[in-house]
């Protein structure tokens, strides 16, 4: 019997060496990653899926460089960033990684295309046309008739929308979406699905995070976390 010819993957954007990441908790250490060894590739679309405990937030904090690994490699490209400076890991995050939370993050007081221009301030990076790329972002998301109304004004659908819009601004390597449909109804989560979907058939790189296989399994590949390691399988859609 053949093997079968595993599938072509695009440029390796980050990728983990035995990575491990331990917090103290009194007088015991927490082993929260033991050993991870991962790549994300342009345009993958992949699920990062484990029970709560499991290690996966951990995981997700490492990938988007909002903390530090205790011990391995990280590298960015051919680029070791495993122990960068505070400051230059707060300038990857913000020009790196586009971010989609569970509870949206909008700030009540701006109207949707200043929640949108947000990341461009964060950034420090000139944009020409800034404002009509962000227009064209929110039209990508279907909002572009919303943009100066007020998060308190749309449904939970259409801010979590919003928040993938923001996230999108600054074309970063990739989107990283955490439960992005955990404060959903299950029309809206359906169609913000559908959009991260979209997204992934456009060549973008997406991770959602996530602890229901249903939602895992209309990725590309699952990234099982169980316990501190990982474990991964391909998807066949």
């Amino acid at each position: 019997m053949s093997t079968p010819t595993p599938k072509r993957r695009g440029e390796v954007l980050i990728r983990l060496d035995g990575i491990r990441k331990e917090y103290q908790l009194g007088e015991t250490t927490v082993r929260a990653l033991d050993g991870v060894d991962l790549s994300i590739c342009r345009g993958d679309y992949s699920a990062i899926l484990g029970p709560s405990g499991s290690g996966k937030s951990t995981l997700m904090h490492i990938l988007g460089f909002m903390d530090q690994p205790t011990g391995g490699k990280m590298f960015l490209g051919e680029r070791e960033v495993s122990n960068i400076r505070p400051g230059d890991r707060s300038k990857l995050r913000a020009t790196e990684i586009g971010f989609v939370f569970q509870s949206f993050n909008l700030l009540s007081r701006l109207s949707v295309i200043e929640n949108v221009l947000l990341p461009v301030e964060y950034a420090r990076r000139k944009i020409e046309n800034a404002d009509e790329t962000a227009v064209e972002m929110l039209n990508r998301v279907g909002l572009g008739h919303r943009i100066h109304h007020r998060p308190s004004q749309l449904s939970g659908g259409e801010r979590q929308r919003v928040a993938i819009a923001r996230a999108m601004i600054n074309k970063p390597r990739i989107l990283l979406a955490d439960e992005p449909t955990g404060n959903l109804d299950s029309r809206n989560a359906a169609n913000i699905l559908e959009l991260f979907d979209h997204l992934a058939d456009e060549g973008n790189t997406l991770v959602l995070v996530t602890h229901d296989e249903s939602i895992a399994h209309r990725t590309r590949r699952v990234i099982r976390v169980l316990d501190g390691k990982v474990t991964e399988e391909e998807v066949e859609r």
